[in-house]
């Protein structure tokens, strides 16, 4: 009886232990969850009584190219920033209206170019999405619907084991190869410089420079470039190769090495 007993209470102790373990386990993952979630917000929380919070990066498709959109600065009845897209760097301006979970904006670009338009926006302040139209100024070019996300920004000590396009410039601020560099800037531009050569020996001492936009998909690098002789086609692709010790991007038959390794 007494050894029956026993057993009974071995085995009762043994499943309030594992039930014990499984439910600090699952705290565990759940704190873990939950601080990954209070550290999003923390990063992306929009403050109605402070319009900072609207500036940053925010990046999409724009007719099955990346465009970024930067704003700069929210003032009280105004907004001011700039686009990338193909290279091409364009100031924005115009005004806005906060309705709370929703903030309008009419952006204008300056006028100057023929590509130029009017963003038409609604930013949803609960993730910082955006929701938009684009139509040209000479009403000739195709308007353009588009959607973008806001790029959430991480110190290079916290950064994710993933390269992405809000870490990139932590690994990738400079590459180099024997025949020219590439400079990415954390807003999305980039700028290509070289020295021309003249044949196999003679280089011209002035350098050149080419100015274009990046973004990243799936570890790819994908640049669009400004029209150039370097890069006929205007459009590069990189994959970034991740070693333990160095970073290098690699494409167009290139080997370009980051001054970071």
């Amino acid at each position: 009886m007494i050894k029956n007993q026993m057993k009974h209470l071995f085995y009762t102790l043994s499943a309030l232990l594992i039930i014990a373990i499984s439910v600090s386990c699952g705290e565990t993952k759940s704190n873990e969850k939950q601080k990954e979630e209070l550290i999003e917000q923390a990063t992306l929380n929009f403050n109605n009584e402070n319009l900072d919070t609207l500036k940053g990066i925010y990046i999409g498709d724009f007719g099955g190219e990346d465009i970024r959109v930067i704003i700069t600065h929210v003032g009280k009845n105004h907004i001011v920033g700039f686009n990338l897209f193909k290279g091409l760097r364009r100031n924005i301006s115009g005004t806005y209206i906060n309705k709370g979970d929703t903030v309008t904006m009419t952006l204008t670009e300056p006028g100057d170019d023929k590509y130029d338009g009017v963003f038409e926006m609604d930013l949803f302040t609960a993730d910082f999405s955006i929701k938009g139209k684009w139509k040209s100024n000479s009403g000739k070019i195709a308007s353009k619907n588009f959607k973008l996300s806001k790029i959430v920004e991480f110190d290079y000590e916290d950064a994710p084991s993933k390269i992405d396009n809000s870490n990139f410039t932590n690994y990738f601020y400079w590459v180099e190869d024997s025949i020219g560099s590439i400079h990415f800037d954390n807003d999305g531009s980039c700028i290509y410089s070289y020295y021309p050569k003249l044949d196999d020996v003679n280089r011209v001492e002035q350098k050149e420079e080419i100015k274009g936009s990046w973004s990243i998909k799936n570890l790819k690098v994908l640049i669009n470039w400004q029209p150039n002789p370097i890069f006929p086609s205007r459009k590069t692709e990189f994959t970034i190769r991740n070693e333990e010790y160095y970073y290098e991007l690699e494409g167009e038959g290139r080997l370009m090495h980051s001054l970071m390794y």
